[in-house]
């Protein structure tokens, strides 16, 4: 049985269902099951802290949280954060002025806010698929008419940079490949047709690995489970990683073992056959 002290799980296509907001009953038992054992389960997202506080109200009191990408790892229950690795606002401007001039429409991700100009909001307003966007800014986000002089005058706490809906996907992937060469972020995805960039350095693995040593344990200690290209850093940095069955077949063969997918309790799964001893299928 893997010496297991900690439990690292995505949100969007892994803990939660494909409506992005349901977490089922066997999700949240095994979740129990864990914190009884005395293995915390901890939230590993893209997600800033204030975008998945309703779904954490139907889980048991959780103490940590890993949000925007590992940006931040935040202490829940003492509203701390412990850690931090944020974006420049000149590095954020340049990489704005590249999606601005491709018709994108991003959104910053600030603390707990998310901020983002009026006529980008019309633009995402145009897109059915990004309603679930669009439910999350008008109930947390902020319209800033000058987003680039508002980051200037205002530097600190840029989490990330969010572009949800880029279409058709050849421009989604030539963009990724140009904003990767400015060398001024972390580029990577975790939707169908977003690109979001955070800090140099800013990963799902370095928010595990600055967690673990408030925790005092080791990277080796962990599962950590996911879905997604904004997954991969940490499935190659834990001990034990874990895809998601939904996941695509690079991303479970980064992570080497898989369980089911997210329609069908791959996360309660995945925990209960660690808390039973027992050992996950390989990948194929």
């Amino acid at each position: 049985m893997p010496n297991i002290k900690l439990i690292c799980v995505d949100l969007d296509g892994t803990l939660l269902m494909e409506d992005h907001h349901t977490i089922s009953p066997a999700n949240i038992a095994a979740i129990v099951a864990a914190n009884a054992a005395g293995i915390p389960v901890v939230p590993t997202t893209g997600r800033i802290l204030t975008r998945l506080l309703d779904q954490l109200k139907v889980l048991p009191p959780l103490q940590y949280a890993i949000v925007a990408n590992g940006a931040e790892v935040v202490d829940v229950a003492a509203s701390q954060v412990l850690y931090g690795k944020y974006m420049s606002a000149e590095a954020t401007v340049a990489l704005l002025d590249k999606l601005w001039a491709e018709d994108v429409a991003p959104m910053i991700y600030q603390r707990d806010k998310m901020l983002m100009q009026p006529r980008d909001f019309a633009l995402l307003d145009t897109f059915p698929d990004e309603r679930d966007h669009l439910r999350a800014f008008m109930s947390i986000g902020v319209e800033v008419p000058d987003l680039r002089a508002h980051l200037l005058r205002n530097p600190d706490g840029i989490c990330k940079i969010n572009a949800p809906c880029i279409l058709p996907e050849e421009k989604r992937q030539r963009l990724m490949a140009e904003l990767r060469e400015m060398k001024l972020a972390e580029v990577t995805t975790s939707m169908p047709h977003n690109i979001e960039c955070n800090a140099l350095g800013a990963t799902k693995a370095d928010g595990i690995a600055a967690l673990c040593e408030v925790m005092g344990i080791t990277p080796q200690e962990v599962m950590a489970i996911g879905d997604g290209e904004n997954d991969i850093a940490m499935m190659q940095a834990v001990g034990y990683p874990v895809a998601m069955g939904n996941a695509k077949e690079h991303i479970r063969r980064a992570a080497g073992r898989v369980t089911e997918s997210n329609q069908n309790d791959g996360v309660a799964i995945a925990i209960q056959t660690i808390l039973k001893g027992g050992e996950l299928p390989l990948c194929q």
